[in-house]
């Protein structure tokens, strides 16, 4: 009895070493940034400057405007994740990737301006400036395919899969600072959020794994993401005043918009828009993609 347990003991041993020794299994993580790519257009900066002259008669003044083209991509950020596959042989497996976008800034200005020069000397000012940031961040979950050649410690490779984008996010900051002579200096702030949704693209890369050793290797790569979102919600969070709260005095109206590929909206003498529901309005879109570069780390358990 005792030698057929150890027999036994044995057999399942080889079983575990002889899988493990066939084995194709591999994982990763490294991390990198993305460049902006499939921009939309997000206006223009803005500068407006207006000179009065009231101690002239007839009075003068003059404009002078310039905008500059500004466009953005929520796509463009920080890349962190990590990725697990299997071999079917030594050229092509299949793998899934789990990848967290912390998204970089987009900056848009408007600022507006004016100077008096006030009949019987002095003269006074305004100046109104907004500063918009847009950021966005995302979970993407990404199924594929793992191409991969060579036979010795450099290993070039290539994947090519689908993007599941889940738990997107887009934050659109503004700040408003309205001075004038006179009058004390007013700051508004304001963040809205957009999310819900789920979103779908292409992903691929091309890169090389180098092996440090039977089991880990290092790899540097080049990827690209195609992807658009469609938030399905936009969100007023914060809403001061110099600094005082005034969120609660806005209606949930003022406050959350829907977004909906089609909507109807009826309204006659006798009806009104509830403030108690959020407005609607059609889809937008938030451009999700990029291209850039990633570095980490490959371990290979078992297989050759």
């Amino acid at each position: 009895m005792k030698k057929t347990k150890i027999g036994m003991a044995l057999l399942g041993l080889g079983l575990v070493l002889s899988m493990s020794t066939s084995a194709q299994i591999y994982f990763g993580l490294g991390g990198g940034y993305g460049f902006a790519a499939g921009k939309q257009d997000m206006g223009a900066d803005y500068t407006s400057t207006t000179s009065n002259n009231n101690t002239a008669f007839p009075n003068t003044w003059s404009k002078t405007e310039t905008w500059n083209a500004r466009s953005f991509s929520v796509g463009k950020g920080m890349n962190i994740g990590l990725y697990g596959g299997y071999m079917f042989n030594k050229n092509l497996g299949a793998e899934l990737g789990i990848a967290y976008l912390i998204g970089g800034s987009s900056v848009g200005t408007s600022d507006i301006s004016s100077t008096t020069l006030n009949f019987g000397g002095g003269s006074s000012s305004s100046d109104d400036k907004t500063t918009t940031t847009i950021k966005g961040s995302m979970v993407r979950l990404v199924p594929g395919l793992r191409m991969q050649f060579g036979e010795k410690k450099i290993k070039p490779y290539a994947t090519v899969g689908i993007i599941i984008g889940v738990a997107g996010k887009v934050t659109n900051e503004s700040n408003e600072v309205v001075s004038s002579t006179g009058v004390a200096t007013t700051t508004t702030d304001r963040i809205s959020t957009f999310s819900g949704g789920m979103s779908w693209g292409l992903h691929s890369s091309i890169g090389v794994n180098y092996a440090v050793s039977g089991m880990i290797g290092i790899f540097g790569e080049i990827s690209a993401n195609l992807q658009n979102a469609h938030p399905s919600k936009q969100v007023l969070t914060t809403y001061t005043v110099n600094g005082s709260d005034k969120l609660s005095t806005l209606t949930t109206s003022q406050t959350e918009t829907d977004y909906s590929s089609s909507y109807t909206v009826t309204t006659n003498q006798a009806t009104v828009a509830s403030p108690g529901t959020a407005q609607q309005a059609a889809s937008i879109n938030a451009p999700f993609s990029s291209i850039g570069f990633n570095i980490g780390v490959h371990i290979t358990l078992g297989g050759k």
